[in-house]
C-alpha cells in the first residue's frame, strides 16, 4: 500500500512539475472557472430547480470546446509564448542596459577629455608665465647693468681744455679709439642720429641702441648736459669731424658742421 502511495505521489509530482501539464491545468481552470466556483462556493439553494450541482454544471458549464480543445491550445500558446515573452523582456532589458552604459561612458569620456584639456591649458599658461617672468628678470638685470655703467661714466672727470681753440690733439689714444669706433657698425649707424639729437637739444630715447650710447659714453665722446640730454666732448667733435670726412655727404655736413666749430 505504501509503494502504491509513493508511486502515485511521484506521478502526481511529475505531472505538476511538467511545463505542459502545469500549463494545461492553468488553461483548463481559466476556460472552466465556473465549474470549481459552483462546486466550492455556490450553495445548493441558489441553483434553482436543479436537483444537484452536477446536473447544474452539466447543463450550464459543460462546453466541449472549453473542456478539451481550448485548454490544450492555450497550454501550447503559454508554453511557446511565455519563453518568447520572457526572452523578449530580457532582450529589451539588455538593450536598455547596454544603451545606458554606453551613454554613461560617453558622458564620462567627454568629461575626462575636457579635464585633460583644462590641465594642458593650465600647464601652457604656467609655462608662459614662467617664460615672461624670466624675460622680465633678465631685462631688469640689463637695466641695472646699464645704470651702473652710466653712473661710472658720469663719475669720470671731464676733459680739460688746454687751448683757447677747440682743437683736439691727435695723440695715439685718439687714433686707437677712432679705429675702434669705425670698426663698430652699430655705433657708426647711430652716431649721426645721436649728433642730430644733440644739435636739436633732444633727450635720448629708446630709439637709440643702448650699446651705441654706452660706447660713446665709455669713450668720452659725449657727456651729460642734464635732463637726459648730452653734448659732444672735444674728443667727440674730433670723432665727428673724422666721421664726416669718411661719410662726405652734403646733407650730413650741413646739419652737423656747426657743432664741430
Amino acid at each position: 500500500m505504501s509503494d502504491l502511495s509513493t508511486s502515485l505521489k511521484e506521478i502526481f509530482n511529475e505531472r505538476i512539475s511538467s511545463p505542459f501539464y502545469g500549463s494545461l491545468i492553468v488553461s483548463w481552470l481559466l476556460w472552466n472557472w465556473k465549474i470549481p466556483y459552483v462546486t466550492f462556493f455556490i450553495d445548493q439553494s441558489r441553483l434553482g430547480d436543479t436537483p444537484n450541482k452536477i446536473d447544474y454544471i452539466l447543463k450550464h458549464c459543460s462546453y466541449p470546446l472549453h473542456l478539451t480543445l481550448f485548454p490544450v491550445l492555450s497550454a501550447i500558446v503559454i508554453i511557446v509564448g511565455m519563453p518568447l515573452i520572457t526572452n523578449g523582456a530580457s532582450w529589451i532589458t539588455e538593450i536598455y542596459d547596454t544603451w545606458r552604459i554606453n551613454k554613461k561612458n560617453e558622458v564620462q569620456g567627454k568629461r575626462l577629455i575636457t579635464e585633460a584639456e583644462q590641465l594642458q591649458l593650465r600647464i601652457e599658461i604656467q609655462n608662459q608665465e614662467e617664460k615672461y617672468s624670466k624675460l622680465i628678470i633678465k631685462k631688469d638685470e640689463e637695466i641695472i647693468i646699464l645704470k651702473q655703467q652710466l653712473e661710472i661714466a658720469l663719475k669720470q672727470p671731464k676733459p680739460k681744455n688746454t687751448s683757447s681753440h677747440p682743437q683736439v690733439k691727435k695723440d695715439e689714444s685718439y687714433i686707437s679709439d677712432l679705429n675702434t669706433f669705425f670698426k663698430d657698425k652699430v655705433v657708426q649707424a647711430n652716431f649721426s642720429k645721436m649728433v642730430n639729437y644733440i644739435q636739436k637739444d633732444w633727450a635720448f630715447d629708446n630709439n637709440l641702441p643702448s650699446e651705441a650710447t654706452q660706447f660713446c659714453i665709455g669713450f668720452s665722446l659725449i657727456e651729460p648736459s642734464g635732463h637726459g640730454r648730452f653734448k659732444l666732448t672735444e674728443k667727440g667733435k674730433f670723432f665727428l669731424k673724422e666721421f664726416i670726412k669718411k661719410n662726405p655727404t652734403q646733407d650730413l655736413y650741413d646739419k652737423q658742421s656747426q657743432i664741430i666749430k
